[in-house]
């Protein structure tokens, strides 16, 4: 049950979802993250909000290991991840 409540934290936050099992932060970093994102999926638990689609397809040409992307690729995530978050604010804490 513990294993799988963590996954389920693990795919709401991407963050803390890093291969190879450690993050690359400070430990103080780390913690605030680590405790910031517990209250945020506690929230949306209560909440009923669902998690988001999985984004990593493996047949997607975007979805790679590379730690430099394309600046463009990177980009239009950046963006579409913004305009993501701010849907959800609009929808959830409005």
């Amino acid at each position: 049950m513990v294993e799988q409540t963590i996954g389920i934290w693990k795919a709401r936050f991407k963050c803390v979802h890093q291969k190879g099992g450690t993050l690359c932060y400070t430990p103080l970093k780390c913690g605030k993250m680590a405790a910031a994102t517990f209250l945020l999926h506690n929230y949306c638990s209560r909440k009923n909000i669902p998690l988001l689609d999985d984004p990593e397809d493996p047949d997607d040409p975007d979805d790679s290991d590379d730690p430099n992307p394309a600046p463009a690729a990177a980009g239009a995530r950046l963006a579409a991840g913004q305009a993501r978050r701010r849907q959800m604010i609009q929808k959830y804490f409005s």
